[in-house]
C-alpha cells in the first residue's frame, strides 16, 4: 500500500529539527538573540514563539486522536508574545523546552499504531 506520507520519514525529520536549531544557535548569546531582529521580532521571540508551536500542535494531535471533528481554536501571537512573556524569556531555557515538548511528541505518536 502506498502512503502518501512515511512515519519513519516523519519521526526522523521531528528528531532533527531541535537538534538543528541548536547548531543554528550555537554560540549566540542572550544578548544577541535580544537584539538580532528579522522584522519585528528577535531570535528570542521567534524562538518563544516555536516553543509554543509545540506545544500547540502537541494538542492538536491529541485533539485528533480524541476523536471525529475536532476543532482548533485560532491563536493570537499578540497573545501569545503577552501571556507567556517573550521579552523575558531566556534562549536557551526556551530551547529546552522545545526539545522536551518535540520528544513528548514523538513519543505519543511512536505508541500509534500505524494501519
Amino acid at each position: 500500500m502506498n502512503r502518501l506520507v512515511n512515519p519513519a520519514k516523519v519521526l526522523r525529520t521531528l528528531r532533527k529539527t531541535p537538534i538543528l536549531l541548536e547548531a543554528l544557535l550555537e554560540g549566540v548569546t542572550q544578548e544577541q538573540a535580544e537584539t538580532l531582529y528579522d522584522g519585528d521580532w528577535n531570535v528570542v521571540f521567534v524562538v518563544s514563539h516555536l516553543r509554543d508551536f509545540e506545544a500547540i500542535a502537541a494538542q492538536r494531535v491529541r485533539d485528533l486522536l480524541a476523536g471525529p471533528n475536532p476543532t482548533f481554536a485560532a491563536v493570537s501571537n499578540d497573545e501569545l508574545i503577552r501571556d507567556n512573556n517573550y521579552a523575558a524569556a531566556d534562549l536557551h531555557q526556551v530551547m529546552g523546552e522545545i526539545a522536551r515538548l518535540r520528544r513528548e511528541l514523538i513519543t505519543l505518536l511512536e505508541s500509534l499504531r500505524v494501519r
